[in-house]
């Protein structure tokens, strides 16, 4: 629709775009926040995301939050008519890697509307911890290995004690199992 506007003695032809739908912009697809399931702290090293679905990008910010984004239309066509369903791969350094389902249901607005997915609170679980070696004893310059020596976990850290604080009393040991020949 063309219009004819008059300013300060000059006309102008205006000629406005029509409004593009919702589905046609970038949006974020699909967003989480990911913490420790024991701190309940964002991790601190790296973050990687991936999906199984084309055209989808990361974008990982602090805090722990992740999300993928694009433009629905070019992502997911026939919204309108079909669902839509794929995987997300989330690995943090440290933790377990996890994949995660997405679901999109057909939208039957789509492309004039579109709704995006929030997948809450991810728990990331650590990376488990390998506890090894032998006991020894010191002979000279050498050492000698001692067989079946008892030993046992008292306590557990997961940060170095602030050495300044005094004596703090680590966590006791909350493990699952140990392998046998330890």
């Amino acid at each position: 629709m063309r219009r004819i506007v008059a300013l300060n003695n000059t006309i102008y032809t205006v000629a406005p775009e029509d409004a593009i739908p919702l589905a046609a912009r970038t949006w974020a697809i699909m967003s989480a926040h990911l913490v420790d399931e024991i701190t309940g702290q964002a991790p601190q090293g790296t973050i990687l995301l991936q999906a199984s679905q084309a055209g989808l990008k990361p974008r990982i910010a602090a805090d722990g939050l992740v999300g993928l984004t694009g433009i629905p239309q070019n992502i997911f066509p026939h919204l309108a008519t079909t669902g839509y369903n794929f995987v997300v791969t989330m690995q943090a350094e440290g933790y377990v890697g996890l994949g995660m389902p997405v679901s999109f249901a057909l939208l039957a607005g789509f492309p004039n509307s579109f709704v995006p997915t929030d997948l809450g609170t991810i728990l990331l679980h650590r990376q488990p911890v390998v506890v090894r070696g032998r006991v020894v004893a010191v002979s000279g310059h050498t050492t000698v290995p001692l067989p079946h020596i008892p030993v046992a976990v008292t306590g557990v850290r997961d940060t170095l004690p602030d050495p300044f604080a005094g004596s703090v009393p680590p966590d006791p040991p909350n493990l699952i199992a140990l392998r046998p020949s330890l």
